[in-house]
């Protein structure tokens, strides 16, 4: 089984991060292949809402960016995993850049 996993949180090291690591760790143990993302670390702008990827009706975005390259794979990862802390009972800002980018994908 292919597993992506994105931490969405600043802190480094932080209970984010480990949970994620934790779940990784034991997964990887059972023989499934990882990949993890850690959101702070790498270009994760907003969507500008141009709707290209929706109007051409293709899978592409206006963005090319690493978060673009990284949507080609979870096309076909069998499992995604999103670690995020919550703010005000909401999703990181890291976390709510990333979903809205996913518009692309549906």
């Amino acid at each position: 089984m292919k597993i992506m996993a994105f931490i969405s949180s600043s802190h480094e090291n932080g209970n984010t991060e480990k949970l994620v690591d934790t779940i990784c760790k034991e997964a990887g143990f059972n023989g499934h292949k990882i990949e993890i993302y850690n959101l702070s670390t790498i270009s994760n702008n907003g969507c500008i809402a141009d709707n290209e990827c929706q109007l051409n009706m293709v899978k592409g975005d206006a963005i090319d960016d690493i978060i673009f390259h990284i949507f080609l794979k979870m096309e076909i990862a069998d499992l995604i995993i999103l670690g995020t802390p919550i703010y005000f009972e909401q999703v990181s800002g890291l976390t709510k850049n990333l979903i809205d980018r996913m518009h692309l994908l549906f």
